[in-house]
């Protein structure tokens, strides 16, 4: 639905491989039309859930509100709403202190422990959350987040997740995400590099077993750790489950 020719029409007996789309070609005008109304019928009589799709295949909004249907559909027949596809997105941070409510249900919403605050900057002409040293001479930088997802234990297992930072390459070091997990209390992703080179980037780590209690402000679900002297400007974050 998403890579195939929208509409398609084969003359099976002059061309069997079905490599020839005739759907355009001017002298099979009549013979598109008189399909087209034929199978628009047919749906109708069969109460066909891809109707209004059909009647209005043009809109690509509207086809990709229906395969969205479709695919919500399906996840739950094969799993529940854990088996779904979903991002849980800070978007752009507007404060260092999480601006949770009841209503937000499901995001990443950033919280401020004692060893982890941040301030807002202005970072290579974009907003940042910055992460301050936690004391003189400490190397590590920490920002704490609240992941909420209104999922269970077992709703979480067996999907994959991962973790996508947006983040300003400021100074030289490397930078970790460290996140709960089922059998160990922050768990570290792969180690990645940064080059100080001064440009907006986005990172990825995977979440190997994660685990997000839904305790807002009881406690961290993850934070990213810039170590080695590079400073750490954030400006978003994305979970991603099941991708």
């Amino acid at each position: 639905h998403r890579h195939r020719t929208l509409e398609e029409l084969y003359d099976y007996e002059n061309d069997p491989g079905a490599l020839h789309n005739l759907i355009d070609d001017p002298a099979y005008a009549e013979v598109r039309e008189r399909l087209t109304e034929k199978l628009g019928e047919w749906m109708a009589r069969m109460n066909c859930d891809a109707l209004n799709a059909f009647r209005d295949r043009y809109n690509l909004a509207a086809r990709k509100a229906y395969m969205k249907t479709e695919d919500e559909e399906s996840f739950d027949r094969g799993g529940g709403k854990a088996a779904r596809p979903v991002a849980y997105d800070s978007e752009t941070f507007t404060g260092p202190e999480a601006s949770w409510t009841p209503e937000k249900t499901e995001g990443v919403y950033p919280v401020q422990p004692r060893d982890g605050r941040t301030e807002m900057v202005e970072e290579g002409g974009r907003k940042a959350l910055h992460a301050l040293r936690t004391a003189k001479g400490q190397e590590n930088a920490f920002a704490y987040f609240h992941v909420h997802d209104g999922l269970t234990q077992t709703d979480r297992d067996s999907y994959p997740m991962k973790a996508r930072v947006s983040l300003y390459d400021k100074t030289a070091g490397k930078v970790v995400v460290q996140y709960n997990g089922y059998e160990d209390s922050y768990k570290n992703s792969p180690v990645l590099v940064l080059k100080g080179d001064g440009e907006w980037k986005t990172l990825e780590f995977p979440l190997d077993g994660a685990r997000f209690d839904n305790s807002q402000h009881g406690g961290a679900d993850l934070r990213v750790t810039a170590k080695d002297g590079a400073e750490l400007c954030l400006g978003g974050m994305v979970v991603e489950r099941g991708f």
